[in-house]
């Protein structure tokens, strides 16, 4: 599956991120006071030292329920990789919703499931040095199915000229990975 990047309402970027200390791995969140971070890990086999991740497949161990990613062994484009993580205004937060409202992470996995979204890991990030300034900034990697929806809220003193709610769409038929407005994600099929 393609993975991508959505760190603003108004841009998307192919390709997601590796670190490779102490393991190649993917980092949802942050660390330290007021964050909440986890690391996916990414097989060294796999992706060796590349900077970047661009097509891969997820597995779930059976011993330990850990999610790995590795390489692609076969295309499918019906899925996609994104890592979300606008941040929210000043002294605010970003939260991650369903189209109707829910918030992903929490919700039961059955009901993300209903809406062809799969939460393979959560975490924040959050501002200042003891993390209470601002925040939580809520992160997610997760896996849409062909069509899937999720919305983006904003809260706090918005210091940039983005929008309080946004919407990411994966539509591989047509334009990909949308992120925008509502009538950007949803165009009117007369246009």
């Amino acid at each position: 599956m393609k993975s991508f990047t959505v760190d603003t309402c108004d841009r998307v970027r192919d390709g997601i991120a590796l670190k490779h200390d102490p393991y190649p791995h993917i980092p949802v969140g942050g660390t330290g006071p007021g964050r909440r971070g986890k690391w996916i890990p990414a097989g060294r086999d796999d992706f060796g030292e590349t900077e970047r991740l661009d097509r891969c497949h997820n597995i779930v161990t059976k011993g330990k329920g850990t999610t790995l990613i590795v390489r692609e062994n076969r295309r499918d484009d019906r899925h996609a990789l994104v890592l979300v993580k606008i941040r929210g205004g000043n002294r605010g937060s970003a939260y991650l919703r369903t189209e109707d409202g829910h918030i992903l992470h929490q919700v039961e996995d059955s009901v993300r499931r209903a809406y062809g979204i799969q939460l393979l890991e959560y975490g924040h990030d959050s501002e200042g040095a003891d993390g209470r300034s601002g925040g939580p900034h809520h992160q997610a990697l997760l896996v849409l199915d062909e069509g899937a929806c999720v919305q983006v809220e904003r809260l706090g003193r918005l210091l940039d000229d983005g929008p309080t709610k946004c919407w990411i769409r994966w539509m591989p038929d047509r334009a990909g990975l949308r992120v925008g407005s509502l009538s950007d994600i949803f165009p009117d099929p007369a246009d």
